[in-house]
């Protein structure tokens, strides 16, 4: 959304509060158990894509990648939740700072022109073009959110047509079986790069 113009002078100069969905604190603190549940993840993947790789009984191979993709599918919500934290945290860092700057932009436009400073028009001038970055920059996290929900309809619904492959009548066929057994890449065996980097914890400001 455009930003709204700030209030020219005579107006009263109140700052507008910012609602956090999650305090930084919060957000931190999931992503550290979500770290925790992925690593525990991770741990059984790579324990299970071993077992897949040298198994050649049809009947537990069948069931070795049901628990695979089941794997696969729980490690993606996680990532996802990880991923909305970060997008949550940026998101609420971008409204607090469009407050902040909003309600600088009102000091300075409370007060007539003829009496202004050189410095505090080129003050005013600066601030403008920061509100216009910030709601750019804000622009691009929604774009990216809407980016991941496509992502994350496709991953469900490639989950959801394999879990009918997977429950479809057993054959026979051993080709068939290696086939399945080739779809298994090596999900769990490199180390997962973190995002929480993107979250951590900064000084709120103060809506005073």
């Amino acid at each position: 959304k455009p930003a709204r113009p700030a209030p020219g002078y005579g107006f009263p100069l109140i700052k507008r509060s910012v609602k956090w969905e999650m305090t930084e604190e919060e957000v931190v603190s999931e992503m550290a158990i979500l770290d925790v549940q992925l690593k525990d993840l991770e741990k059984k993947g790579v324990k299970l894509e071993e077992v897949l790789r040298g198994n050649e009984v049809k009947t537990e191979t069948d069931q070795l990648l049901r628990e695979w993709f089941d794997l696969v599918h729980d490690k993606n919500k996680l990532v996802r939740r990880e991923t909305d934290l970060v997008y949550l945290m940026q998101q609420q860092r971008l409204e607090q700072e469009h407050a902040d700057v909003e309600y600088k932009i009102r000091k300075l436009l409370n007060k007539p022109d003829g009496e202004k400073t050189e410095e505090e028009k080129e003050e005013e001038s600066n601030l403008l073009d920061q509100l216009v970055q910030v709601v750019e920059r804000r622009n691009v996290i929604i774009n990216s959110i809407e980016e991941a929900r496509v992502k994350e309809e496709e991953e469900d619904a490639a989950y959801d047509r394999m879990k009918i492959q997977m429950d479809s009548p057993p054959d026979n066929d051993n080709s068939k079986m290696k086939k399945k057994k080739n779809k298994v890449k090596k999900m769990f065996s490199k180390k997962k790069k973190s995002s929480k980097h993107d979250a951590e914890p900064t000084e709120q400001t103060s809506n005073t």
